[in-house]
């Protein structure tokens, strides 16, 4: 089924079970089948902080937590088959399965139990797929009928979730009136993130040649780099600890820069907007980089079972180029 007459607008129903860079990727082809059909209504079955970034679009209708059981049965080999279809697909036009390989065997007993058509999305394509996982997720749903078009996603936090002023944004002193500089050095694979040693001298040659406030974001999982978040911090250099997502892409909105690893935070950056540097280790940023109009991405190469080690350093080469790509990003706002 393709998508449906703009004229009547029909209720849609995203599931999607990724992390936040997976679910920031998809959306850009998830905000183009709305375009399709103007006035029509995207459920979520999701993470429901990740559709908090975009509840204030009027297309967003019901949002249920992937951590609910509703699905269960589908994934069994002979309950799908008798199991009591979830009220969550009351008045569904067409659904969507965002996911891995074995997500399709999911939406293949759903297309077999429900009355609206049911399509899956790989959005984890293999390591010799060569393209991007926007486009991939695009072309996709382009051979399915559904020809979305290839704008960047747009996200609007409440702006309530922007309470003032920052510790960083009180009166007074060099860093009055200037952006901040947000630093995350987390990331959801541990073996991702650049070595803490050229985090610290990152975050040392930042505070000694900008007044800017510098912020360190530190979040709810990773109380394993708390120390070494805190040891940093000196006048000058604020942490932002456990912010929502809401609250955190507002911040970044009004950022000078933005620095961060291979993480659903920088892909949040990107969107949200801040002038980006992003450097990548293990993964392709090819395959998958952050989306945005100033996003620049540093390929560096570490020692995985080191990186966490605040002594190991492993080379400067990359380093540089951070600090350059930072300090162009900086001048030029």
């Amino acid at each position: 089924m393709g998508p449906p007459d703009s004229a009547f607008p029909c209720r849609m129903l995203i599931i999607h079970r990724g992390a936040l860079g997976d679910f920031l990727l998809a959306l850009p082809a998830i905000q183009g089948l709305q375009r399709l059909s103007p006035g029509s209504t995207l459920d979520f079955l999701a993470r429901t902080e990740y559709v908090s970034l975009i509840r204030n679009h009027p297309y967003v209708g019901r949002v249920y937590s992937s951590d609910r059981a509703d699905l269960a049965p589908f994934h069994h080999e002979a309950l799908w088959r008798t199991a009591q279809l979830p009220p969550l697909f009351t008045d569904i036009s067409v659904t969507f399965v965002f996911g891995r390989a074995q997500s399709r065997t999911v939406a293949a007993r759903l297309s077999l139990r429900l009355a609206c058509p049911v399509h899956f999305v790989e959005s984890f394509p293999g390591p010799d797929a060569g393209t991007h996982v926007t486009r991939h997720i695009r072309e996709q749903l382009i051979a399915l009928g559904w020809s979305v078009d290839d704008r960047p996603a747009r996200i609007d936090p409440a702006p309530d979730e922007s309470p003032s002023p920052a510790p960083w944004e009180l009166k007074g002193g060099p860093a009055a009136g200037r952006r901040p500089v947000i630093i995350h050095m987390g990331s959801g694979g541990r073996r991702k993130i650049w070595p803490l040693s050229r985090w610290k001298d990152l975050v040392e040659w930042i505070n000694a040649k900008y007044a800017h406030p510098k912020v360190l974001v530190l979040g709810p999982a990773e109380e394993y780099l708390r120390e070494f978040v805190f040891s940093l911090v000196k006048p000058g250099i604020h942490v932002l600890e456990n912010p929502s997502l809401a609250r955190l892409s507002v911040v970044l909105s009004r950022c000078a820069v933005y620095a961060g690893n291979d993480s659903g935070i920088s892909h949040l950056a990107a969107v949200s907007g801040a002038p980006s540097v992003v450097v990548f280790g293990p993964t392709d940023p090819d395959v998958w980089g952050p989306v945005g109009e100033n996003v620049h991405i540093v390929r560096d190469h570490w020692d995985e079972t080191r990186n966490l080690e605040w002594s190991y350093d492993g080379g400067a080469v990359a380093l540089n180029e951070v600090k350059q790509a930072v300090e162009k990003l900086i001048e030029k706002g």
